[in-house]
């Protein structure tokens, strides 16, 4: 516990002020002890609790910046007994009641960690055994989460990630990489955290659950670059926000300083959340259509502007062996080949570098013809849009009230839409009316086998029935004609043995193929009847 001393001496803590600049925050300046302890004043090595297991890759476990979140400030308990109080900042004074540590290795991979015992200004003990028993109890720190922040393929060797702080919130801050700039926030889920620590204990595991469950810390990738080879790395970015300036991200790299601008996020967006009430539904203000759609700026490249190398290459050759070259005629020979080959090899790579260069410019400039004759076209559009709601598009004729005018063109409009609607209604009664199921191949044949039996058992070409008959009593008019059929068969065959006994006699043989013909035609005539029958039957059933 922090121990005291009773007197104001060389070791006295107390911070001086040093006045700074109008509209700056006074700086607290601490002198060093005159007499510190010889056991160094460290709180630590710290544990990590549930740490991820380890990486093969030797770029994970190199660390390469820290960022530490303190806890926010209970300014009653600070100034408890205190005459005069302290004024603080809203944001110091809201979020998490304990520390957050991060940790950003070169591989991009960030840990967050949470500082559930703290660290509080302490007083060396003078015993050595309560230094030993201190060192014996290390502080722990609890992983939250764990995350990456570049690509497998953006990794290498050369990376050395940093952290900047935001100023809008103290649980915001940038990852600068090499060729990136990553955001991060732990707002979703700091000021849950710090309601489920505040509450009681009953159903603390369903509440932790929803929240690792919930949302989690925002990454979002606001700026990339293809990094090649040779060229310089992104500087640490700085966060600036100025009443004139605005909101902006400042870094820079080779080719000189780069901004990104942001809006500037609303005061109630990083607030605790609390359990109120529904909040009642406000229609939102209508906000006026874009005419045109933001676009990237162009940056000339810096190969337009950097020097040939071909001057500093032939300054270098004027204090070498071959400098006795440069004034004599030009002979074949190996050191010939040799200046020759490394001026053109210098020289292609700054034709080809130019060559890209130009290529892009024109491909910019054709982009932007495009896009400004796409904008050009939706502005004409838009304006004719407008005339023709206000009804400025004729200029020809009287002036008319704008609302008469959109009167008169809605009630043209819905009697059109009854006069289509009638249209289409009729076309499709006639549709109805027009179409026609056509006949199968199966119902066709059957067709044909019913007229070609009703000629067969028609006694007169001039018969025709007066009116539609039934099934029934048509299959009664068959079996009669069937029985007068076989009755005249009979006849004929009583007849015709009657005159062979008179008259002639008939070889049995020619009798007996006579009989036998006559009743193959019998038989067949019983078939189809019997046919036309069953068809009989079954349309009765259908019917």
């Amino acid at each position: 516990m922090l121990k005291d001393t009773g007197y104001r001496g060389r070791n006295c803590q107390d911070p001086t002020i040093v006045e700074s600049s109008p509209g700056d925050p006074d700086a607290e300046v601490y002198s060093r002890p005159g007499k510190p302890g010889k056991v160094p004043k460290l709180q630590g090595p710290f544990e990590f609790q549930l740490a991820p297991e380890e990486s093969e890759e030797e770029l994970d476990g190199l660390l390469s910046d820290i960022f530490v979140i303190g806890p926010k400030i209970d300014s009653q308990e600070l100034m408890f007994g205190e005459e005069d109080d302290l004024e603080f900042d809203e944001a110091d004074q809201e979020g998490l009641s304990i520390g957050i540590i991060c940790l950003l290795t070169s591989s991009g991979r960030l840990h967050i960690s949470l500082d559930i015992e703290g660290v509080e200004a302490q007083w060396l003990p003078k015993s050595k055994s309560k230094i030993s028993r201190r060192l014996l109890n290390d502080p722990t720190l609890l992983t939250f989460q764990v995350l990456d922040t570049l690509k497998s393929g953006e990794v290498w060797a050369g990376s050395w990630p940093t952290f900047s702080t935001d100023v809008t919130s103290r649980y915001q801050f940038y990852v600068t990489d090499t060729s990136c700039i990553t955001h991060i926030s732990l707002s979703p889920w700091v000021f849950r955290l710090e309601n489920e620590l505040s509450e009681g204990s009953v159903g603390t595991d369903l509440r932790v659950g929803m929240l690792a469950r919930g949302d989690n810390t925002i990454r979002e990738r606001v700026y990339t670059q293809p990094l090649k080879k040779g060229e310089l790395a992104l500087a640490a970015s700085v966060l600036i926000r100025d009443p004139d300036l605005g909101y902006f991200l400042l870094t820079a790299d080779q080719d000189g300083p780069k901004s990104m601008s942001f809006e500037l996020p609303e005061e109630d967006d990083f607030e605790p959340l609390q359990r109120t009430r529904s909040p009642t539904f406000v229609e939102e203000e209508s906000k006026p259509l874009p005419l045109f759609e933001a676009r990237d700026v162009y940056q000339p490249s810096r190969t337009l502007h950097q020097r040939s190398r071909l001057p500093d290459f032939l300054e270098k050759l004027r204090h070498t062996k071959y400098k006795r070259l440069l004034n004599e005629s030009v002979r074949l020979s190996p050191a010939t080949l040799t200046i020759v080959a490394e001026a053109h090899k210098i020289l292609g790579d700054e034709t080809h570098a130019l060559g890209e260069e130009a290529a892009l410019i024109f491909r910019s400039c054709e982009r932007l013809q495009i896009e400004l004759q796409s904008q050009i076209r939706k502005t004409r559009e838009v304006v004719e849009r407008v005339e023709r709601v206000i009804g400025d598009d004729v200029d020809d004729g009287p002036i008319v009230n704008v609302r008469e005018d959109v009167e008169e063109r809605f009630d043209n409009a819905m009697t059109r839409q009854k006069e289509l609607t009638e249209r289409i209604d009729k076309l499709k009664r006639k549709a109805a009316q027009g179409i026609t199921r056509e006949l199968t191949e199966k119902e066709r044949a059957w067709i044909e086998e019913v007229n070609t039996l009703a000629t067969k058992i028609r006694l007169d070409d001039e018969y025709e029935p007066a009116e539609e008959k039934g099934p029934q009593e048509r299959f009664d008019e068959v079996m009669e004609l069937k029985e007068e059929l076989i009755a005249q068969v009979k006849d004929a065959s009583t007849e015709e043995q009657e005159d062979s006994k008179q008259d002639v006699q008939v070889p049995s043989g020619i009798r007996k193929a006579k009989i036998a013909q006559v009743m193959s035609l019998l038989d067949r005539e019983a078939a189809l009847v019997e046919g036309t029958k069953s068809r009989l039957e079954r349309l009765s059933m259908a019917s």
